[in-house]
């Protein structure tokens, strides 16, 4: 059996291709208000996805659409009222709220509004280093957005994705998700990543599992905005009409690595 993780990438997306005959289009259901920015709408529905399921992602969209007006009113909500929206239950729960407040705040903060318009006439390069610098974003949301939106070229990767891949010898069990995305750009073409995207995609919504580090203490990287080093602990309801901190745009926040309870070494993913 050939070792080659290349050979092992294209054995596992000719299984993955007989697999999943009918592929659904990226689209985000439900749709988004005519008032309300698409890229915004994708943003949020990306930011659900990632360590989720397409179907999980869905159902929490359609509670976060029928609970708040806008995406503006869910940013000035307080983190544990964004993760009861999405659902109790729902993986990374605070984690997932407290980044989607410190992403849409930075937004805010750069565009004087939820907006991301500007995405569509910037260059793939300008497009992926704003999307990577928000604070909060992982890297799988940035890299969805790309391939999704034709951004440009990515491959979405997160640790339910990795930990996949590594069990089919295609990634390095020693690989961070950054580094498993960067290793799977450079070996897909460009015009071949949104039906890679979209295998992976449904093969991971199929056999995945989310990591689980809901009820550990949310410890953020020491530059990242006070905002998110401290709502983990306790947030006050006047945080509604606080306004969101500057630092927010210059810096991003990704989780420090967490031990993972599997048998392979542990690794860190944002």
């Amino acid at each position: 059996m050939s070792t080659d993780p290349t050979k092992k990438l294209n054995a596992l997306l000719k299984k993955l291709r007989g697999q999943y005959t009918e592929l659904a289009a990226p689209g985000v259901t439900p749709e988004p208000p005519d008032e309300i920015d698409p890229y915004v709408h994708q943003l949020m529905f990306s930011m659900l996805c990632w360590e989720a399921s397409t179907g999980q992602a869905r159902n929490a969209l359609k509670r976060v659409r029928e609970s708040v007006v806008d995406y503006n009113e869910l940013r000035v909500c307080v983190s544990d009222e964004v993760a009861h929206i999405i659902g109790d239950k729902y993986p990374l729960g605070l984690e997932r709220a407290i980044r989607i407040r410190t992403t849409l705040n930075d937004i805010f903060n750069r565009q004087h509004g939820i907006s991301l318009k500007h995405l569509a006439e910037a260059s793939k390069r300008e497009a992926r280093q704003y999307l990577d610098s928000l604070p909060g974003c992982p890297s799988y949301v940035a890299a969805r957005m790309c391939v999704v939106c034709g951004l440009g070229h990515a491959v979405p990767v997160d640790e339910r994705l990795l930990d996949l891949l590594v069990a089919e010898h295609v990634l390095d069990e020693k690989m961070t998700v950054e580094q498993g995305a960067s290793w799977l750009e450079h070996h897909i073409k460009a015009e071949e990543s949104l039906e890679v995207y979209l295998l992976l995609q449904a093969w991971s919504d199929e056999h995945g599992h989310a990591p689980k580090r809901d009820k550990r203490p949310i410890t953020l990287q020491t530059q990242a905005p006070p905002e998110v080093k401290h709502e983990a602990k306790a947030e006050s309801k006047d945080s509604k009409d606080a306004k969101p901190a500057k630092a927010a745009s210059k810096v991003r926040a990704k989780p420090e690595p967490v031990a993972k309870k599997t048998k392979t070494k542990p690794r860190s993913g944002s």
